[in-house]
């Protein structure tokens, strides 16, 4: 679920968009800020879980050159 919270302190905007903050000049700026550092974060986030997941799959590079014919 996701969780959007737009504070103000003194003339700036602060966002919080899942745990991603952002501070701007006006309230939509800082929401899209800390939006699009939240797409970053789970894109980072299915890139390493992707990883972690193929590692057992993965050989080293050593081993895949034995096996080439030349």
């Amino acid at each position: 679920m996701t969780k959007i919270k737009l504070t103000r302190s003194c003339d700036q905007y602060i966002a919080d968009f899942d745990g991603c903050q952002e501070i701007a000049d006006t309230p939509i700026e800082a929401i899209e800020k800390a939006h699009k550092a939240a797409i970053k974060k789970q894109e980072q986030e299915r890139i390493q879980r992707a990883f972690e997941r193929s590692e057992g799959f993965l050989e080293p590079i050593e081993e895949i050159e034995k096996k080439l014919p030349f």
